[in-house]
């Protein structure tokens, strides 16, 4: 069963790693009468080779001790940041009334709809909600919380997302502390840098116990950096190795690597200094030789294709389909104890302690770059992955976009594969970009899924035309009409030849076919196939079928271009009674059915009844899509028109000034949707 969810695995304490939990945690453990518990989700244990950096810990103090402040600390990946917030967070237990540890893994909407923290909050998450509405609701009741409190948003890297979403973060008595590698436009940030030389001998040998050989140190930091990581990573390997500090420089050397070209200064150039680490971690990676034994060369090659984040053992061996047994325990123990993967333990809910393996990012680039993994090798992670990422497998297709991150890894590792099973994940990752409204990703991966399947499959292979329509459908959104036109009519072709006229996928591109036609103007064939579909698909499926209304409000809207508004009215009321029965109100399709419907009562003068639909349409877009997506800008524009025509100027004009921002950031000055929209806008004035 594939879950995100930690799993309980033995635990037993790294020679190099010392582990210490406060007291305060250990008493509360036992405390079972706690209503809203003071930690509301388990942060990572307490490391205590926590080395320098006390000026750091104070920047950060002084910065929360602010009314409702935001810390953000800033820095290199690898360089210490997570260690820096732990450390902070144990030194405040006292100071907060509730403590909140959150590790970003895609979205901060998934790191807050998260069963266990809604749980500790008395809260149940509804299954039937989307992931907005489940965050949404934790985010109300932490605000809710009186006192003072801190959340801590870890590993926050997705600067766009916490751009979309930061009306999530809790805004009464809450301090917040991230950490990321990149800047957040308006606020201060806490910089991060690497160790200075007395903390970085003392950093290396926390973990090197062999000698004491402060001059050859000395030299290897010269040639190294004072980069934690780096530190970490080169301590572990010459301990496990045998190694003196003076052998460990020259095995460097012999891998091409010398202070004169890789001496580090993270403080200048980045991209240099990140391309010079990366050469470090390749020159150690190629002496540790991980790949000699079969077993742990299996479990590393999988890590490699993960997103760094931490696992559980149970999941790990879900995913990936390798065994469960003494070998595989035994080469992720070695591989922690080498460096190249690591272990946090956090304080579960049903135990004490529950073991996770993640690879740090930067040592997974560099193996990504060095290591060739063939797809047979893979192929179960692969297929399950393309599977977890199938919109058609969701009532809400955004559901899916919880695993992107995991096919993103995997399509960044094989760019230019041709294998069938990397096809099918294009293809499926492409679907999931296009309904987040990223057209240009979703347009890369659709024609690299086309190519492949072609050449696997040739021309007229169902395969070929689901690919053929799938693209088809990202041109038309980007507007590009005419190819969007020229790939449906082959799918179209296909599909008759393969299926006959009466089948469902038959009449998917009859109605894609048909939506195009309508938008180059030609409306009389776009009428005629949209009707084809909706026959084909009342008998397939029936009157209330979700694909049913859906064929119902494509055709009531070419309805509406025709002129032809009465049918076009009662075709868009059914579509909606059947959107609201099988979806619910708030779900993407419902929307576009608000839209249509909207823009029908429009069209006839019922501006009232078109307002208030139109208003639904654009709550649910911001709440489904957020700002920076075309249905979003689309329900933006359609209310501006209502407002207009009910003599609203002052507001008509805002909302089309807004959807013209997020238009010309979606689709580009030259789209048709924006032209109109900028139309709109100076016809207000």
């Amino acid at each position: 069963m594939w879950t995100r969810k930690g799993h309980k695995v033995e635990v037993k304490d790294s020679r190099n790693v010392k582990i210490v939990i406060a007291d305060t945690i250990n008493q509360y453990i036992n405390q079972q009468e706690v209503e809203i518990p003071k930690y509301l989700t388990a942060p990572p244990l307490r490391n205590n080779l926590f080395i320098g950096r006390k000026d750091k810990i104070k920047e950060v103090s002084d910065q929360l001790d602010k009314d409702n402040a935001v810390a953000i600390m800033n820095g290199w990946g690898g360089i210490g940041k997570t260690t820096l917030a732990t450390e902070y967070y144990f030194l405040n237990i006292e100071k907060y009334d509730h403590l909140l540890w959150l590790r970003m893994i895609d979205s901060l909407p998934e790191s807050l709809a998260n069963p266990s923290l809604a749980k500790n909050l008395e809260l149940e998450l509804d299954p039937g909600n989307d992931l907005i509405d489940n965050a949404r609701m934790v985010a109300q009741q932490l605000t809710n919380l009186k006192g003072n409190h801190l959340m801590v948003l870890d590993n926050a890297n997705n600067i766009k997302d916490i751009h979309k979403h930061k009306d999530l973060l809790p805004q009464i008595n809450w301090k917040v502390l991230l950490t990321t590698r990149g800047k957040l436009g308006g606020y201060t940030h806490i910089n991060i840098d690497v160790l200075n030389q007395e903390h970085a001998q003392q950093l290396f040998y926390e973990y090197y116990l062999l000698q004491k050989d402060d001059d050859e140190l000395n030299r290897l930091l010269v040639m190294i950096g004072r980069h934690t990581l780096t530190i970490e990573l080169m301590a572990k390997i010459a301990n496990n190795g045998e190694l003196t500090i003076a052998q460990l420089s020259e095995v460097l050397k012999k891998e091409g690597l010398s202070s004169e070209n890789l001496e580090l200064d993270l403080s200048t150039d980045y991209d240099k200094e990140h391309d010079n680490l990366k050469e470090i971690f390749k020159a150690a990676f190629n002496y540790s030789a991980i790949l000699d034994d079969e077993t742990q060369a299996s479990v590393f090659k999988h890590f490699i294709l993960l997103p760094s984040i931490p696992v559980s053992l149970q999941d790990f061996l879900a995913w990936t389909g390798i065994e469960d047994n003494v070998k595989t325990k035994n080469a992720l123990n070695q591989l922690v104890s080498m460096g190249w993967l690591k272990e946090e333990l956090l304080i579960g809910e049903e135990e004490l302690r529950v073991k996770r393996y993640f690879i740090h990012p930067l040592i997974a680039e560099t193996a990504r770059g060095t290591i060739e993994i063939n797809e047979q090798e893979a192929v179960d992670f692969i297929d399950g992955i393309a599977d977890k990422v199938n919109i058609a497998k969701y009532t809400n297709p955004l559901d899916a976009a919880e695993w992107l991150d995991f096919g993103r890894v995997l399509v960044e590792y094989y760019p230019d594969s041709e294998d069938s099973h990397i096809s099918t994940l294009q293809n499926n990752l492409a679907q999931i970009y296009q309904d987040l409204g990223e057209l240009q990703p979703a347009k890369e991966l659709a024609e690299k899924a086309l190519a492949s399947v072609r050449k696997n499959f040739g021309e007229d292979h169902p395969s070929t035309a689901i690919r053929y329509s799938n693209l088809a459908t990202i041109y038309q959104a980007l507007g590009a009409l005419q190819p969007a036109k020229e790939l449906t009519e082959k799918a179209l072709a296909s599909d008759r030849k393969n299926f006959g006229e009466d089948h469902p996928h038959t009449a998917i591109r009859y109605s894609n076919l048909a939506t195009i036609y309508q938008a180059l103007g030609e409306l009389q064939p776009a009428k005629e196939l949209a009707e084809k579909a909706l026959a084909s698909d009342r008998k397939n499926f029936g009157e209330d079928h979700p694909i049913t209304a859906i064929r119902y409000s494509n055709l009531a809207w070419i309805y509406k271009d025709l002129g032809e508004l009465q049918p076009a009215k009662e075709l868009a009321e059914k579509a909606l009674v059947s959107a609201q029965k099988n979806f619910g109100e708030d779900h993407p399709q419902t929307t576009a059915v608000y839209n249509n419907l909207g823009m029908i009562y429009h069209a006839l003068g019922e501006l009232q009844p078109a307002k208030e639909l139109a208003e639904k349409a654009l709550a649910s877009a911001q709440k489904n899509f957020g700002e920076d997506h075309p249905n979003t800008a689309t329900s933006y524009a359609n209310l501006a028109t209502i407002y207009k025509d009910l003599g609203e100027l002052q507001p008509a004009k805002e909302l089309t000034e807004k959807a013209f921002i997020i238009a010309k950031k979606v689709w580009g000055e030259d789209h048709p949707n924006t032209v109109t929209i900028k139309s709109n806008l100076d016809s207000i004035g």
